[in-house]
């Protein structure tokens, strides 16, 4: 099994597609799991069942000092960490662009990406040190990091990113690494709070920004959610990506059909500029 005796580092791990993943790590023998998460309270179930080998730790990981130290902290207090899986995330607001407040596209930005990169950048480094022989590390995209749709540009503009920089970090890691094994995971509809991220707003904001126009897409994103499959089920589709050593890994084969519609779409809409040479 991937997952025995690994030290594994997860983020989002309190609700979605984290705690999916988290649930499935704690019924295959994980040796340790560092669950990190802003969502965590006194009643969080994960707190409640936390034992020697589950660390509950509350941090924002857009907040880079903190997840640097915390970093630091488990470089001296458990043995290896074997593999890190980014799952944090929020949808952000809905709308156009000249609609959406610009605060709430900076916090979508900073959660699902540069929150991406701090744990990129802190942790790697304990990947390297990883007495494992195949450490591992996952960014978890969206079936929106690779299609775009209308009225949540912000969401796509991350998850998009989160892609191309993962792209480039195992191209990076490649030449530093070539042992820490790369994924990046396209969810496409999981059951999670996804539709509900106003819960992460800072206090100043109350509610997610829904533009009039966008209301029956947001009611749309919420409904195939709470329809989608069960965040077990995701995980294990992803784990059993990783045993076979696959990069992009997928819940559904819609994502690569949509996928490959929009690049038919680019390739029948581009015009190619031809250099002409002249004979002098």
């Amino acid at each position: 099994m991937f997952i025995t005796n690994r030290h594994i580092v997860i983020t989002g791990a309190a609700s979605g597609v984290g705690l999916g993943i988290t649930q499935y790590c704690l019924q295959n023998k994980a040796a340790q799991l560092v669950l990190v998460d802003c969502d965590f309270d006194t009643h969080h179930p994960l707190v409640d069942a936390a034992e020697k080998h589950v660390s509950v730790i509350i941090l924002d990981i857009r907040d880079d000092s903190a997840v640097k130290a915390l970093s630091n902290k488990l470089s001296q207090q458990v043995p290896s960490i074997d593999m890190v899986i980014n799952c944090a995330g929020v949808s952000g607001p809905f709308g156009a662009v000249w609609e959406v407040p610009k605060e709430q596209v900076d916090w979508t930005l900073e959660v699902n990406l540069m929150g991406t990169v701090n744990i990129a950048r802190h942790f790697l480094p304990l990947l390297h040190a990883s007495t494992h022989d195949n450490p591992c590390f996952v960014s978890v995209s969206s079936h929106l990091g690779l299609v775009t749709k209308e009225h949540l540009f912000s969401y796509q503009m991350a998850k998009h990113a989160i892609v191309a920089f993962t792209e480039a970090l195992k191209q990076d890691c490649q030449l530093s690494d070539p042992s820490i094994q790369l994924a990046i995971f396209f969810p496409y509809f999981v059951k999670s709070n996804l539709a509900n991220s106003d819960r992460h707003l800072a206090k100043y904001q109350k509610h997610l920004y829904i533009a009039s126009g966008a209301k029956d897409f947001f009611q749309a994103i919420g409904t195939a959610t709470d329809k989608g499959i069960d965040p077990i089920e995701a995980a294990k589709i992803l784990f059993d990506g990783l045993d076979n050593k696959a990069f992009y890994i997928f819940t559904d084969e819609k994502t690569l059909q949509e996928f490959k519609q929009r690049s038919d779409y680019i390739f029948e809409n581009s015009n190619v500029a031809t250099l002409i040479k002249h004979d002098h």
